[in-house]
């Protein structure tokens, strides 16, 4: 069926005409194929980026270092504590957030926060740091003043 002066009939495409089940014109197949490719990739591209849901890795262990030192009576030594998580990094932990104590704070006294060792008297101590309720020791020995 032509109209006079119409270039082409309604009934040549039989797509302005179809609807789907809601009344809406339904696209053709491929289209909603590229949309549903195109959100899936830009999906998985976002989550991938922001590490899984945001969920950061976890506290693996923390050690010290350096993980044993000899100082003299009245000479100090600073400890570091470092932490390594589930997805294998690591990084020193800022000293305001470590805990440290001595085991003979008559032999070694240490700063907590801080990590700064003291020697007190000759002997050996071993010196405790942590970070979020996990800890590592380190072995101080502490030799007469020079």
């Amino acid at each position: 069926m032509r109209f006079a002066g119409a270039s082409r009939s309604f009934v040549d495409d039989r797509r302005e005409f179809s609807c789907g089940v809601d009344g809406h014109r339904a696209q053709p197949l491929g289209a909603k194929l590229v949309l549903t490719v195109a959100v899936g990739l830009f999906l998985s591209a976002f989550l991938a980026a922001c590490g899984g849901f945001f969920i950061g890795p976890t506290l693996s262990l923390v050690y010290i270092q350096p993980p044993a030192a000899t100082i003299a009576v009245g000479k100090t030594v600073q400890l570091f504590v470092y932490a390594r998580y589930s997805d294998g990094s690591s990084g020193q932990i800022s000293q305001s957030k470590s805990t440290w104590s001595s085991s003979a704070t008559t032999i070694a006294t240490v700063t907590s926060p801080g990590g700064l060792v003291t020697g007190v008297a000759v002997g050996t101590a071993t010196v405790t740091g942590g970070f979020d309720g996990m800890t590592s020791t380190a072995n101080i020995t502490v030799t007469g003043s020079n």
